[in-house]
């Protein structure tokens, strides 16, 4: 019987959008070396809003553990305006692993190909991590998405359906992801003197509620 093949995600129909300031803050945690090549001048190619560098560590730091990687992640992706999930993992013994985390579908959503089918339409954000001998590191990243981000920054209730954001949301979020980026650059790193492995995830998100911003 020859082998089942995999179906291909359904990332809709329209142009995949890559936020600037996802990079800045993929830089300030640690999850991107600025020199990292991220292609992002030719939307036709298949590497397009991709960091990757031949397997290397596309991050400037390494990581103890898989929960160590995994939690940066994490703190990356609320303070970037969405949130992830573990699509895959595998481990062994020593220490060596590999995990894949996916951006994951909210309530609300609003993708950007409207024709799109609810139930199979996934975001193409993902983040590839490996580990050797205790020694975590981001191999991949994809920074691309198809949807509208931050879900629960906004006040005003997103409905379920085809309805587009207003555009007053769309730039409050805007605003509020570049305020993030500059708190975090000149308030809170400073603290750990510059130093992203001292930073939990729980700290960022408790220095991000104490200046009054909701996580989703």
């Amino acid at each position: 019987m020859p082998p089942t093949k995999k179906k291909p995600k359904d990332y809709g129909g329209e142009p995949f959008w890559l936020d600037d300031s996802d990079l800045s803050t993929a830089v300030s945690m640690g999850l991107l070396r600025p020199e990292a090549p991220v292609q992002h001048s030719d939307p036709s190619q298949d590497d397009y809003d991709i960091a990757y560098d031949r397997r290397d560590n596309v991050g400037s730091e390494y990581h103890g553990t898989q929960k160590a990687i995994q939690t940066r992640c994490n703190a990356f992706a609320r303070a970037s305006g969405f949130q992830l999930k573990v699509e895959s993992y595998s481990s062994k013994r020593n220490g060596v692993g590999n995990a894949k985390y996916v951006c994951k579908k909210l309530n609300g959503q609003q993708f950007f190909y409207k024709e799109a089918n609810a139930e199979e339409i996934v975001c193409p954000f993902s983040i590839n991590v490996s580990g050797i001998e205790g020694f975590w590191k981001v191999t991949r990243v994809n920074f691309a998405h198809n949807h509208i981000k931050n879900v629960g920054f906004s006040s005003r209730p997103v409905a379920e359906g085809t309805i587009p954001r207003p555009a007053k949301d769309k730039r409050n979020a805007t605003q509020s992801i570049a305020e993030l980026t500059r708190l975090a650059e000149s308030e809170m790193l400073p603290l750990y003197e510059g130093k992203t492995e001292k930073i939990t995830g729980a700290a960022i998100s408790d220095f991000f509620v104490s200046k009054g911003f909701t996580l989703p």
